[in-house]
């Protein structure tokens, strides 16, 4: 009754057959514990195992090992066995315990993955810093321009929407730092008008569109 309601798979086999398992054990594999009362150890172990099993299955005394099982639906998972000598009606036998890897596995692999994001956030900060920087120079330079040479009306409204294109080129940056330090995103009140006013010329530069913006004048700011 104990090994029938414990939680972890139970099995006793001899002569490398099934003669007893528990609930668990035949649920963990997709089988009714009848089902499986007779049949060889092996249909339970990837075929890949089938040889290191074999090698180590007349080893004498308590044996912790880790292999591949298949379920009834063909599927592979990994387990871990905890084995040791018992006997059964007057005849040898072993008892198993068996555990499911697979949530520990994906455990693992989901770190890995966390580890990796976590790496590409510390590039990503660092190339937004230095981008920052080249932009600084660029905004400093084009404001020498407008200080130091006479420039036409036009020459004027090219030099100031590169300064435009810069700020945004900024914006974008500091919004890396933040994804890089896995910090909340900074919301502030906006005017929509004067946003879409300012992103939608460097948007379509260099294509035939024209923008032509039409707003409310009651619009409240957003947040974002």
């Amino acid at each position: 009754g104990l090994v029938d309601g414990a939680f972890e798979g139970w099995n006793i086999h001899q002569e490398g057959r099934i003669a007893l398992v528990n609930p668990s054990f035949a649920a963990t594999f997709g089988y009714t514990p009848e089902a499986l009362i007779g049949r060889p150890v092996l249909d339970l172990i990837s075929p890949d195992c089938h040889a290191e099993y074999l090698a180590n299955y007349p080893a004498v005394g308590p044996a912790i090992r880790r292999t591949t099982a298949v379920r009834r639906d063909g599927t592979c998972f990994p387990v871990e066995t905890s084995c040791r000598e018992c006997t059964l009606d007057g005849k040898p036998a072993r008892i198993a315990a068996v555990r499911d890897l697979t949530a520990q596995h994906q455990a693992a692999a989901d770190q890995l993955v966390l580890s990796k994001l976590e790496s590409t956030g510390i590039l990503a900060g660092g190339i937004a810093h230095d981008f920052n920087n080249l932009l600084a120079v660029q905004v400093l330079n084009v404001d020498l321009v407008l200080l130091t040479e006479p420039l036409g009306a036009e020459g004027r409204r090219y030099l100031q929407n590169a300064k435009t294109a810069a700020h945004s080129a900024h914006l974008l940056t500091q919004q890396l730092i933040t994804f890089s330090r896995g910090e909340a995103a900074v919301r502030q009140p906006t005017h929509l008008p004067a946003l879409l006013k300012q992103a939608a010329p460097p948007a379509l530069a260099g294509s035939t569109v024209r923008a032509e913006i039409s707003t409310a004048a009651d619009l409240s700011p957003v947040e974002i």
